[in-house]
């Protein structure tokens, strides 16, 4: 009888522990950007390298493949968006619309990206992110040397 006393704490069954705030769900993107029938969205992502060694942040563009990537230090979001809003800066306007994202700690400054870059940021649960390594299997022998250069980060 010695827990008859002991008040028993109830889990609570909003858990936002860990939840990025305001996003914005992959099912509100355009149909542009899900048929892959428009130039102008990115998917993006962070690429690990072999043994954790080096840290890649990458932006596909869904129709054509057009790359942007860049080394990042850390997997911090603030660093990861400095380092997109500065590869963005480049770019004309009409060349893009939105990002879509996983729902990684690196994405977590979205609304600091769509404020800086102009671009909508839309979440997904389960997206399948076209990685660095499956956008170079697609392309010629250059690719393969880059490949191996990028494995060896």
């Amino acid at each position: 009888m010695r827990f008859m006393n002991k008040h028993k704490k109830r889990k609570s069954t909003n858990d936002n522990r860990g939840k990025i705030p305001n996003t914005v769900n992959i099912s509100q993107r355009p149909s542009g950007c899900t048929n892959r029938s428009r130039f102008i969205h990115f998917e993006s992502d962070t690429v690990l390298g072999m043994r954790k060694t080096g840290l890649l942040g990458t932006h596909v563009e869904r129709k054509s493949g057009f790359l942007v990537a860049f080394k990042l230090e850390t997997k911090t979001d603030t660093e990861f968006s400095n380092k997109t809003i500065q590869a963005f800066e480049t770019i004309p306007d009409k060349l893009k619309k939105s990002f879509t994202v996983d729902n990684g700690k690196e994405f977590a400054m979205h609304e600091y990206i769509k404020q800086n870059t102009g671009m909508d940021v839309y979440h997904g649960k389960e997206v399948q992110m076209k990685t660095l390594m499956d956008f170079l299997d697609n392309f010629s022998l250059k690719a393969v040397h880059l490949k191996t250069l990028l494995m060896n980060l």
